[in-house]
């Protein structure tokens, strides 16, 4: 990956494990079986780079249309460590207001070091952008999104690639000040290990790591207007992490709205009336 290397990424969350499991990695969608709607063509595992621990891939979904459609690069939540492309996939539902949307699967803890999902996250958005024509996408309406571990990343790819590259950035209750983060959960023994495992560090230099691992700490003036979603009550990944993080961007000029979600933990799924906000801000920035 050009630009942008990042040595380590603290797993800072691995006693919350339970929480993860049960409610975050729920399959959603109508299509759990194969099935879309008949307005849509759904594409499945389309390997977008080959790398030494197997192949990695996608899932494309566009809505029918006679031009060429924007799309919607997707990352996944679990731990980094947890899920797949197939899982709580939030954005499923943009189809129906004229956005592609790619569900991209990337590696995780025990497959790769970090920034290996760094690099799979780059090398699908230059797959996309290479093969738009092909399936129907808009090469120049590129947009990023993500929930938890997966908005981490989604965020570091805006980070380097600008509002040049990408129209806008969408987060469901991401971590982004990784340095708070770590002060709060480095007490955690197993997330100390997983730390290790999937980044090469140590604890000495966990502080440093993290530090550079920190989207609050990337993002600049370049930075594509951001839309995020937290909810109120989320003890996993604090409210605080998204305020911080729109706080920063509003100081450089960049366009942010923070939307808090009344009573609501981590990991929620969208309503229908804020599907449709995402919608509308990404196509405020077509």
């Amino acid at each position: 990956m050009s630009g942008l290397r990042i040595p380590g990424l603290g797993v800072l969350f691995s006693g919350l494990i339970m929480l993860t499991g049960c409610s975050s990695l729920v399959r959603q969608g109508r299509d759990a079986v194969g099935l879309g709607p008949k307005n849509e063509i759904v594409q499945r595992n389309l390997t977008y780079v080959q790398r030494p621990e197997g192949d990695l891939k996608l899932d494309l979904y566009v809505p029918k249309s006679s031009a060429a459609v924007p799309v919607v690069m997707w990352f996944h939540g679990g731990l980094w460590k947890y899920g797949t492309k197939e899982f709580n996939f939030h954005l499923r539902d943009l189809t129906q207001q004229g956005f592609a949307v790619a569900t991209v699967q990337y590696r995780k803890i025990g497959e790769a070091p970090w920034p290996a999902a760094l690099d799979d996250a780059e090398a699908g958005f230059s797959w996309l952008k290479e093969n738009a024509r092909r399936y129907g996408l808009d090469a120049d309406r590129m947009f990023l999104a993500g929930e938890s571990a997966g908005g981490h990343i989604a965020a570091l790819l805006a980070s380097e690639l600008g509002r040049r590259r990408v129209r806008a950035l969408c987060l469901l209750y991401a971590p982004t000040d990784m340095d708070s983060l770590w002060a709060k959960y480095k007490d955690f023994n197993p997330s100390n290990q997983l730390f290790i495992e999937f980044f090469g560090t140590d604890q000495a230099r966990a502080g440093d790591v993290v530090h550079q691992a920190s989207p609050l700490r990337r993002v600049t003036r370049r930075m594509p207007p951001t839309l995020m979603y937290h909810g109120e009550h989320d003890w996993m990944v604090p409210l605080s992490q998204s305020q911080a993080l729109a706080t920063r961007l509003e100081q450089l000029g960049v366009e942010t709205k923070l939307v808090v979600v009344s009573g609501q933990n981590h990991a929620f799924p969208l309503t229908t009336a804020q599907m449709a906000g995402v919608a509308t801000f990404f196509r405020a920035h077509l």
